[in-house]
């Protein structure tokens, strides 16, 4: 197993907002993490680098809930938190979307976005509301993605651009990103690399990414 190499780009220059101190997790005999320690600054981009099967993915699934840790601690700003699901942890406004992709094909593009989390008005989901958001979105990802399209009809990178779409909507605190890059076309990477650029500017300091390349 390799060691995680951890990057950040630009140097140092706001706060810790969250941080991983001697995180350990083991599935049975099977060490995947040991003594992980680093933090994520205000208004900076985290990278965690490392081969193949070297645990990137594991301290990713603890921070966002999908895993908890076998001993020690993530810190949120400034304080202890342990999620028991990733509803715990977007409530806290961590959000995250894997490289394998957790989308429902036989909904809308629209419903797989805002499952679970509707909007509301006077006479139950407002659908046109949610059509309008997901449209765009879209714009901002440059895709041109119909709200109502199945997703079993998209392709691979279309998927994946959908998952993006659904954890830039729920307007994470912080953005944990597996290895999103994975099925796009390089077209859609570069339009992915100026949608982190974008968010980093228009938020400044209230908004933190943690974005395995």
């Amino acid at each position: 197993m390799s060691a995680i190499d951890i990057h950040q780009d630009p140097p140092n220059t706001g706060g810790v907002v969250l941080a991983a101190r001697h995180v350990t997790k083991s599935f049975g005999a099977v060490r995947a993490l040991k003594g992980v320690n680093f933090d994520v600054h205000r208004g900076q981009v985290t990278t965690l680098l490392a081969e193949n099967g070297a645990g990137k993915s594991t301290p990713m699934k603890i921070l966002s809930g999908v895993q908890r840790p076998s001993t020690g601690e993530i810190i949120l700003d400034g304080a202890a938190v342990d999620f028991g699901s990733t509803t715990e942890a977007q409530e806290r406004g961590i959000c995250i979307f894997h490289q394998e992709l957790s989308l429902a094909h036989n909904l809308s593009v629209r419903d797989n976005i805002f499952m679970g989390r509707e909007i509301r008005g006077r006479f139950g989901v407002d659908y046109a509301e949610e059509e309008r958001q997901v449209r765009k979105l879209m714009k901002e990802l440059e895709e041109d993605i119909d709200p109502l399209e199945m997703v079993e009809n998209l392709r691979l990178g279309q998927q994946q651009i959908v998952e993006i779409a659904r954890a830039l909507s729920v307007d994470a605190l912080i953005l944990i990103m597996d290895e999103p890059t994975s099925a796009l076309s390089a077209a859609e990477v570069e339009v992915l690399f100026k949608v982190i650029h974008d968010l980093k500017a228009k938020g400044g300091l209230d908004r933190r990414y943690l974005a395995p390349p």
